[in-house]
């Protein structure tokens, strides 16, 4: 997956919530859920279909401007063939 494909959206099943009683984010999509730690749920909160994946990296590295754009990038992007291939995210 390329920097350049697409712009991520959460399908309609997956909604990501903050557990207040556990403290995380959860990814939670019909009879599961995944936990999310920060950072995770920082890059899903952008799945929403407006941003390219450029877009996101950018956004991400305004919030943390230590951080590598390669690590960012490298971040966004296994989470993102991570989801599309739980069918959680699709790329519009």
């Amino acid at each position: 997956m390329s920097p350049d494909g697409g712009r991520p959206r959460l399908l309609p099943r997956a909604r990501l919530r903050f557990d207040r009683h556990a403290g995380q984010w959860l990814l939670l999509y019909p009879e599961r859920g995944l936990a999310l730690n920060e950072s995770a749920a920082a890059i899903v909160a952008l799945f929403t279909g407006d941003h390219a994946v450029e877009a996101i990296v950018t956004e991400l590295l305004a919030r943390h401007p230590s951080a590598q754009r390669r690590d960012v990038e490298r971040d966004v992007l296994v989470l993102l063939e991570r989801l599309v291939a739980r069918r959680l995210v699709e790329l519009v």
